[in-house]
């Protein structure tokens, strides 16, 4: 049997929320393409449209949230016009999803156990015993110890790294093709976080499924990810191989982000450079790039125009791209992303 060329492919999706302000525009005309064992790690400020994205592709979104256009394609059928009881069916099995905190994703009055079980049973079919087995064989795996004993405990008994790591259990269970991780280390102190992160990494290379990382920290996505999308205001506005984003970053959003982020000669004599302004309001975006009014190489066409994400081996969506050339980011940071 061949391998598929992609096993997620996303058409120009649009997800978007009543208010009493109007309807925000919380993803607007994304499209990527992921292919086996890869990943993509999607980064941006609060608010651009990251988890909204990973929860579209999921069918997750709830009213007033509603996806208005696009596709999303997992290993050729489109996720958006399945009937909800195949799209449940590949949930928890082809593809799964863990949550930022897993204190509130597990259900806190049922055992470890139960939860467990009940995911792999649904997906597999196999009898409760076997399920029972595939939960131990797999908490072992992600490095649970007394993975035995661990079963018969609540959620609320379990440190905030072992939650963690049981989320990530119940999400490769089943044997997944594609695992969206959402901000799955923001709640964890440093050290937990770096574990958990060795873990995904490792798990990755030895199943080989396909996965999304959403992350605020760059570091995080320099380490993990082969391919990254940067997003603002509900769009892609560049996507490039990892090392490429960071040596020569071509949106000056990237740039900025990337100019902001603490590195090794970070000191108050080299102080992180924020961006200047606010994100815009998703209710009311400006006619033409959602960046230029904090853009500082903006010029007329930025404010009148949307710019176009342009289609190569590095995308962007800019009427001023940054240049080829000396990096426009500290040479650290780029020298610290490729030592990850």
């Amino acid at each position: 049997m061949s391998i598929p060329a992609s096993i997620l492919e996303v058409r120009r999706l649009r997800t978007s929320f009543e208010s009493p302000t109007g309807d925000l525009r919380a993803v607007d005309d994304v499209s990527f393409v992921l292919r086996p064992g890869e990943c993509l790690g999607i980064i941006g400020e609060s608010g651009s449209g990251k988890s909204v994205t990973c929860r579209s592709i999921m069918r997750l979104i709830t009213p007033p949230g509603r996806i208005i256009g696009g596709e999303v394609l997992f290993e050729g059928r489109n996720i958006l016009t399945l009937p909800m009881h195949e799209v449940e069916a590949l949930r928890g099995g082809a593809m799964s999803m863990i949550f930022q905190d897993p204190l509130t994703s597990l259900n806190p009055v049922f055992t470890i156990e139960r939860q467990m079980v009940d995911v792999i049973h649904r997906h597999t079919g196999c009898r409760s015993s076997a399920a029972r087995a595939r939960a131990v064989e797999i908490l072992g795996q992600v490095g649970v110890p007394m993975p035995t004993e661990r079963l018969r405990q609540y959620p609320f008994q379990l440190s905030g790294g072992l939650r963690q790591r049981i989320m990530i259990a119940l999400a490769l269970a089943c044997r997944p093709r594609l695992v969206i991780a959402d901000e799955p280390t923001t709640a964890l102190d440093v050290s937990i976080q770096a574990q958990i992160l060795d873990l995904l990494h490792d798990l990755k290379e030895q199943l080989n499924f396909a996965m999304i990382f959403v992350s605020h920290d760059l570091g995080v996505i320099a380490q993990l990810s082969d391919v990254v999308a940067i997003m603002y205001a509900g769009r892609l506005v560049e996507i490039a191989p990892t090392r490429q984003i960071f040596r020569q970053p071509r949106h000056p959003y990237t740039a900025a982000l990337l100019r902001s982020a603490p590195n090794l000669t970070s000191h108050r004599s080299n102080p992180l450079l924020p961006i200047e302004g606010n994100p815009p309001n998703l209710a009311a975006l400006p006619p033409g790039c959602s960046f230029a009014p904090r853009c500082p190489q903006r010029t007329a066409i930025c404010l009148e125009q949307m710019p176009i994400l342009v289609h190569n081996d590095h995308m962007f969506a800019c009427h001023h791209p940054l240049q080829d050339g000396p990096s426009h980011i500290p040479a650290q940071t780029a020298e610290e992303a490729e030592a990850v």
